[in-house]
């Protein structure tokens, strides 16, 4: 059994799963609301590009991000069956889990980043996607698969690029 955690989810890899539970992050969006947003322009300007056009989507979009990548993954999957990205088997209390297939590591080289490009398909490639954490080998089909792809951004770039098969 392993942990690991992002900015918006904990991972608990047990026996053949992946567990992902989505964080509620209220002491970063209490620090934000009280701290950055009333005194930088610079800070609410970012927040805003990241996080949504209004403050009001924003603010739920900060704070439930883990959720939003929960259901992005089930969504993208349930719609597409895209073999370049690991399925989500399950999706639990809407969004605060969801289960995947756990991948099998890839090579040592490949988890410090070198040679990463080699290995990843070149369907994946205009995908923009570099961190090694972010893949891993699918344990039927052992082709190198997207793991994380939770991110609004990943998202559209996986669908610009999705061909059907």
């Amino acid at each position: 059994m392993r942990f690991g955690y992002g900015s918006t989810r904990f991972v608990l890899l047990m026996h053949n799963n992946a567990y992902k539970f989505a964080r509620i992050r209220v002491l970063i969006f209490l620090g934000r609301l009280l701290f950055v947003l009333p005194f930088s322009r610079k800070g609410r300007e970012h927040f805003l590009k990241k996080y949504g056009p209004g403050y009001r989507s924003a603010m739920l979009n900060d704070l439930f991000a883990g959720i939003y990548a929960n259901r992005r993954e089930y969504a993208y999957w349930c719609a597409s069956s895209d073999k370049r990205v690991i399925p989500t088997t399950h999706f639990i209390f809407g969004g605060l889990l969801v289960i995947q297939p756990r991948g099998l590591p890839l090579p040592e080289p490949a988890r410090f980043g070198i040679g990463l490009d080699e290995i990843i398909p070149v369907d994946l490639i205009g995908v923009e996607i570099v961190r090694a954490c972010q893949y891993s080998i699918h344990p039927r089909t052992k082709r190198v698969v997207l793991v994380d792809y939770g991110n609004a951004t990943i998202i559209e770039l996986l669908r610009s690029t999705f061909v059907s098969a």
